[in-house]
């Protein structure tokens, strides 16, 4: 049985440390998509990455924690949704990325999470050949925008803050998602 489209509800949650040049736009794209709901985690930022979050309204500050895998794992510890896309302050959605990840999810109800393919703004063959290879399995980043069902993120403990490459955790419960 398949779960209904319109009601995966998507909590993006950004970790943040000074992001205050790429927090804005970030955010304003994800929001221009509709999710849920949207929450920084940040760890303490310096600049005034709080303050833009706080600026742009229905944006949620999680509790502080330091380190990425904390800052997500507080994030996700608020969060309301059905399914958690965790995005690096720095990546940018793609167009229709969460309409992608309900259809995915959804035509597929056995599918637990998923991650995007990476691109990038630089042409040089150094960052085509990276983009490249994220379209397998073994090659997982932060920067690809993980999902996964809330179940499942609490069934697997959340994100392990001990490990260096808290990201490869997800590698094993994901599969890539096509996305233009």
């Amino acid at each position: 049985m398949s779960r209904v489209n319109v009601m995966l509800k998507i909590s993006v949650i950004v970790p943040t440390l000074n992001e205050e040049d790429e927090i804005r736009r970030t955010l304003q794209a994800v929001k221009a998509q509709k999710p849920y709901e949207v929450i920084v985690a940040d760890g303490g930022s310096s600049d005034g990455t709080p303050t833009i979050a706080r600026s742009l309204g229905d944006v949620t500050l999680a509790p502080p924690a330091r380190g990425r895998a904390s800052q997500m794992n507080a994030g996700a510890s608020i969060a309301e949704g059905d399914l958690f896309l965790f995005l690096h302050a720095d990546t940018r959605l793609p167009a229709q990325g969460l309409e992608l990840i309900r259809r995915e999810l959804t035509q597929d109800s056995q599918r637990v999470g998923g991650r995007f393919r990476v691109s990038f703004n630089d042409p040089s063959l150094r960052y085509q050949i990276l983009a490249f290879y994220t379209r397998f399995s073994l090659f997982s980043y932060g920067d690809q925008g993980f999902f996964v069902r809330k179940d499942v993120f609490q069934a697997m403990g959340g994100f392990d803050e001990e490990a260096v490459f808290e990201d490869v955790d997800f590698a094993a419960y994901t599969l890539p998602v096509s996305c233009v």
